[in-house]
């Protein structure tokens, strides 16, 4: 019997910058109601990210702590990453994204993973350009995580053990159907993950078309 894997880092003081995209509030309101469900199921399992804090996972230029290992210094790379390298990389994203028009994201599935439930969505490929485009200009600190490979918010995690299955046959029981326009990216320092304590340190808007 799969077991769901515990997140037990989740709203403790960390370090996590990121690029990535916000939800409109329409669509927040959208993702909200399907997180309010999966906490009453599951009200012991499920922790859901605060709706002020999804977002649309674009890359991570600082990973959650246990990424690095026990003898790192993370308020180090930290430093490092705002003093010597984030220029750098904001003159790459921006010459990255002065071209990208506005992107359209159709969303339509709910994922359960062992460790998160997301929800998934399509694009023209757009943010694979934009990640492959990033990666190969952009020296990330070693043991940083790789950009995903798909477009997706993370809406829960999991506080507790639970059945694996029993969370997968419950969600195959909710429906998901929205687009969301990304206008711009943003660049975010977490302090207290997921997403619960956070600043915006820049955006980068995109054109004004979309594709």
């Amino acid at each position: 019997m799969n077991k769901t894997l515990i997140s037990n880092w989740l709203n403790k003081p960390d370090d996590v910058v990121m690029l990535n995209a916000c939800f409109s509030l329409e669509n927040k309101e959208i993702l909200s109601s399907i997180q309010k469900l999966l906490q009453k199921k599951f009200p012991d399992i499920i922790s859901c990210t605060r709706p002020h804090g999804l977002h649309i996972t674009l890359m991570e230029f600082l990973s959650l702590s246990f990424n690095y290992g026990q003898h790192t210094n993370k308020k180090r790379l930290l430093h490092t990453l705002f003093h010597e390298s984030i220029g750098q990389y904001d003159k790459i994203i921006v010459q990255t994204l002065e071209d990208e028009k506005n992107i359209r994201i159709d969303f339509k599935e709910l994922r359960v993973m062992p460790n998160a439930i997301l929800v998934v969505g399509t694009d023209n490929g757009a943010f694979k350009r934009v990640r492959d485009n990033l990666i190969n200009k952009i020296d990330l600190i070693p043991g940083t995580k790789a950009p995903p490979q798909i477009i997706y918010s993370t809406i829960c995690r999991y506080a507790s053990e639970g059945d694996l299955q029993t969370i997968r046959d419950f969600v195959q029981g909710l429906k998901v159907s929205f687009v969301e326009i990304v206008k711009e990216f943003r660049l975010t320092h977490e302090s207290v993950p997921p997403a619960s304590e956070f600043e915006i340190v820049k955006t980068y808007p995109l054109g004004t078309l979309t594709e």
